[in-house]
């Protein structure tokens, strides 16, 4: 998925946009995530209550969350009331 996704950043986007854009391959538990401005998960069910609390802990308010295929617990969601984190 993150190749995928750098492939695509590099070929599609402008310069523009590849200098405002940073993919990061990593551990996302050790990753610091609080300057991100977005954040896309592809997580299993059972970790999401674990990554609901590490986003809470970490991300400020208005970073924008993504959940591919699972429900992800936040106290808000966009879902709920337009808001972001």
């Amino acid at each position: 998925l993150w190749l995928i996704a750098s492939l695509r950043r590099l070929l599609l986007q402008t310069k523009e946009g590849r200098r405002h854009t940073h993919l990061l391959l990593g551990d996302f538990w050790k990753a610091n995530i609080g300057n991100a401005d977005a954040v896309m998960v592809f997580g299993v069910n059972p970790l999401m209550p674990r990554l609901a609390a590490k986003m809470q802990a970490e991300c400020r308010p208005g970073t924008f969350v993504l959940s591919y295929r699972f429900h992800l617990p936040l106290a808000t969601t966009a879902e709920d009331s337009n808001n972001k984190i």
